[in-house]
């Protein structure tokens, strides 16, 4: 077999408001020290020129970083799901997953680690009833659970859930 890749889905409109307001509120502040620095130099110019470096470096780690680990969609190999991100893709072999399935959005839960907007839904998870999850989703309203053999729990949002059917039928012809 060879690897099939699935888009991930579009942004939903939360992801895009919260990633756009990420971006105007630290572009913002980042032109606002720059004219403050050129246009208003002071006794503490230095000051002035490392906090303007600083919101800089800042927004380029949070902006680029972020973009880096978000999913950008799903490749289904003869052995493995395959979370593709543009640095450190995600592996599930299949002999690790237990079963997946459609999932419904649940507003009911706490970001443990990641980014929760900005991009996407990324990282550690603790959602009502369901427990520790691993989202790498990019829209809520396309969300596929995968269960692992070690209790461990991934979700995924792919633009078609064409994945979920060739996922399903790929650990069918495993066991």
């Amino acid at each position: 077999m060879t690897s099939v890749f699935y888009p991930a889905a579009p942004y939903d409109r939360l992801v895009i408001a919260v990633t756009l307001m990420v971006w105007v509120l630290l572009g913002g502040l980042t032109l606002l020290f720059v004219y403050d620095v050129r246009f208003y130099p002071s006794s503490s110019y230095l000051l002035g020129v490392a906090i303007m470096i600083f919101m800089v470096v800042v927004s380029v780690v949070v902006l680029l970083g972020t973009y880096l680990f978000s999913p950008r969609g799903y490749r289904l190999t003869a052995r493995e799901l395959v979370i593709v991100r543009p640095f450190r893709s995600i592996v599930i072999p299949y002999d690790d997953i237990a079963e997946a399935n459609r999932q419904e959005w649940i507003w009911k839960g706490v970001r443990l680690w990641g980014g929760g907007g900005l991009y996407g839904y990324i990282g550690l998870f603790h959602i009502s009833g369901l427990g520790r999850i691993w989202m790498y989703v990019t829209n809520k309203n396309k969300l596929v659970l995968i269960k692992t053999k070690n209790s461990k729990q991934y979700a995924i949002s792919p633009d078609k859930l064409d994945l979920l059917d060739k996922l399903k039928n790929n650990l069918r012809q495993r066991s």
